[in-house]
């Protein structure tokens, strides 16, 4: 009994070193809930029923969610009014798969009632695909360029031949050629393309892949942790220190029985969430700002939450670009000069089940 209790006290003790002059809120990974109430709604929408649609907020009092988004909405939506004179415009680049994409695209569709996004970067395979894009209004700016997952060889879902390492080279010079700046949050994110890869490497079937199998192999999860770590640090390598750097987890789409579809996976569940654990871990090591969708998802209906099978609505998404907003806000107010910047330019590696 004394060993376990030397050990929890150990364990709390790592907990409070890791966060030691850590002044952060860490919105992303705080306990909260939805609570049904326009006031601090970030914005008018509406769900398919006719309510508004609600709003995710922590649950501790020193840490609540403002509704930066609404301003930013607005602004767009009424550019003659200058809402937001005096405010610097705030740029964002999105790396990940469609749901990312569908973030820049609500934003668009919410603000100038524009379906579609301009173009973004040269590479013609995501412009096909429809996985880059960028939608400008007058004060915030979100592009999204394609990581085609966690792989750095391949084989890629789609046939997008092009490692992770290149797309973030790619995205963040077409940001600066496209916009004269480096962005203020750059996110990444668990992608739904490894399993997806992995269903169209293996003949569009699960067997015969780490896919059939309840608990993800060991060895591919390994390897799958350490390429996410090379892919993280380059990205982190690859832009300034003040630069708020996001990883965020992937939801669960919908199950389906339609064996021609990844999300057919009788194991669904549980490969995200293992996934979303291995990210986890790999962004605390490395001093991410993790924002955790899964987490945020789990608590509503997927019949309220979702556009399709594998997307969420408007309403969720836009919760989720309000949240960067707030961590972005918070690394600039750190109340020690330059904290946040140090925070996250730390990394803690070498240490548990992964030796980085």
């Amino acid at each position: 009994m004394a060993s376990f209790a030397s050990a929890g006290i150990l364990c709390l003790a790592l907990v409070a070193c890791l966060h030691a002059g850590d002044a952060f809120c860490h919105f992303g990974t705080l306990p909260g809930g939805w609570i049904k109430s326009q006031e601090g709604s970030p914005f008018p929408l509406y769900s398919e029923d006719g309510g508004t649609f609600p709003t995710w907020q922590p649950y501790s009092q020193d840490c609540q969610l403002k509704p930066l988004l609404g301003p930013y909405l607005q602004a767009a939506a009424k550019p003659e009014d200058d809402l937001l004179s005096g405010h610097q415009p705030m740029h964002m680049l999105l790396f990940g798969d469609s749901v990312d994409y569908r973030i820049a695209r609500h934003l668009c569709n919410i603000s100038k009632h524009q379906e579609i996004l301009e173009p973004f970067g040269s590479n013609p395979i995501g412009q096909e695909h429809n996985m880059t894009g960028i939608c400008s209004t007058s004060k915030l700016v979100v592009a999204k360029q394609h990581i085609s997952s966690a792989s750095l060889e391949g084989p890629y879902w789609w046939k997008m031949n092009f490692s992770p390492l290149e797309s973030i080279t790619e995205g963040l010079k077409a940001f600066q050629d496209s916009e004269g700046v480096v962005p203020d949050i750059v996110s990444i994110a668990t992608n739904y393309w490894d399993i997806a890869a992995l269903f169209e490497a293996g003949g569009f079937k699960f067997e015969g892949t780490p896919l059939e199998h309840q608990v993800l192999p060991e060895v591919w999860l390994k390897d799958w942790t350490r390429n996410l770590t090379t892919i993280l640090s380059y990205l982190k390598d690859s832009v300034p220190d003040n630069t708020l750097l996001v990883y965020h987890t992937a939801h669960l789409p919908q199950q389906v029985d339609k064996p021609n579809k990844w999300e057919s996976d009788r194991y669904l569940y549980p490969h995200i969430a293992q996934m979303n654990a291995a990210g986890r871990h790999v962004a605390q090591m490395l001093h991410y700002h993790i924002l955790d969708t899964e987490a945020m998802a789990l608590q509503l209906p997927k019949e309220s939450m979702m556009a399709d099978i594998t997307h969420p609505g408007a309403g969720f998404m836009m919760q989720v670009l309000n949240m960067m907003l707030n961590m972005r806000k918070e690394q600039q107010e750190a109340p020690a000069e330059g904290q946040g910047v140090k925070w996250q330019r730390q990394r803690i590696i070498g240490r548990g089940w992964f030796k980085g």
